[in-house]
């Protein structure tokens, strides 16, 4: 004769899982699965990164002129163009600056962002 069955004395430390429902449909466990994505950590840096990424373009879109009138790739190669732009127009400031306020082509160390405006404003009033 066989023993009778005793209450079990240790406690479990999983969850009990409710047989009646345990044929979860395919929904649930798309859903499981994209929660377990979304507590990834690289999931989580790689959306970071993404995010980072997309919030970078939209600002460099307003500051190309026609920026938000093209597709990513159009804008970037744009967004090259202007700032190779822009560095030619500071040369040529800075250029104004030393020969404005050094007419005997002395070099100037300390060349500031104020004194170019205001020798791109003495050379616009002399032209």
């Amino acid at each position: 004769m066989t023993p009778p069955l005793q209450p079990n004395k240790f406690k479990c430390q999983t969850p009990l899982i409710n047989h009646a429902n345990s044929h979860s449909s395919p929904a649930d466990k798309k859903i499981s699965m994209a929660t377990m994505r979304e507590m990834d950590p690289q999931s989580v840096a790689a959306r970071h990164r993404r995010e980072r990424t997309s919030e970078r373009i939209r600002i460099l879109q307003r500051l190309v002129p026609g920026g938000t009138k093209m597709d990513t790739a159009s804008m970037l190669d744009e967004a090259v163009h202007y700032v190779k732009f822009l560095k030619r127009q500071v040369q040529s400031l800075e250029q104004d600056v030393v020969s404005v306020n050094n007419p005997m082509g002395a070099t100037i160390d300390n060349i500031t962002y104020s004194s170019l405006v205001k020798a791109h404003h003495h050379q616009a009033v002399i032209r």
